[in-house]
């Protein structure tokens, strides 16, 4: 940790950096793992993008979180107003796409509620949060 700690407190580096393997930055990494520590010290630097988009297919941190069930990490990242929480990957598929494919009830939960959020967005395919629920068969009877 404090290895961690000196490095995002030094100007010198450039905590949006994106990876040569995937195109990720480190909030996209540590959102995926889960790493909750790991988050708000990215985020208490003021310097890191909430917004940047993965090279490969396009997605955001909170769409990254969404779809591997981190509900700490998708509240942490909604609570900052710069986050985008409609945010589309190259597909088209939105943070409440991934979390109700994978069905993480309570990150659905969450972004359905939130004000702005579009709950019948569609993909380039024009499926939606429900057809994605019905596709990962998430669907609770």
């Amino acid at each position: 940790d404090a290895v961690v700690q000196l490095l995002f407190n030094s100007s010198k580096v450039y905590v949006n950096a994106h990876d040569s393997l995937y195109g990720r930055t480190p909030l996209s990494w540590t959102a995926e793992n889960g790493h909750q520590k790991a988050v708000l010290l990215l985020l208490s630097t003021h310097r890191v993008d909430t917004n940047a988009k993965d090279t490969q297919h396009g997605q955001k941190s909170l769409s990254v979180a969404a779809k591997h069930g981190h509900l700490d990490i998708v509240t942490l990242l909604v609570e900052r107003e710069s986050v985008n929480i409609n945010s589309e990957d190259i597909i088209g598929q939105t943070p409440l796409s991934w979390a109700a494919e994978y069905g993480h009830l309570e990150i659905v939960n969450l972004l359905a509620q939130m004000e702005g959020v579009d709950i019948h967005s569609k993909d380039d395919k024009g499926r939606t949060p429900l057809s994605w629920a019905l596709t990962g068969r998430r669907v609770k009877m």
